[in-house]
């Protein structure tokens, strides 16, 4: 099961990344800045939520 928590991590820092460089590379293209501003969106809130959960396991665990 920690294996596929580190697995979502990573994948929601990709979108994380990617959100950002969609919204860099938009320059003046309204889709593809609202398609970054998603991506952005939805990676940072999973990014939190996997930093909290390694947080609570490491705490939790000592």
């Amino acid at each position: 099961m920690m294996g596929f928590d580190i697995f979502l991590g990573i994948v929601a820092i990709s979108v994380l990344i990617a959100g950002i460089f969609l919204l860099s590379i938009s320059k003046g293209n309204t889709v593809k800045k609202l398609i970054g501003i998603i991506l952005t969106i939805v990676g940072a809130i999973f990014s939190f939520a996997f930093i909290f959960a390694l947080f609570r396991l490491g705490f939790g665990a000592g």
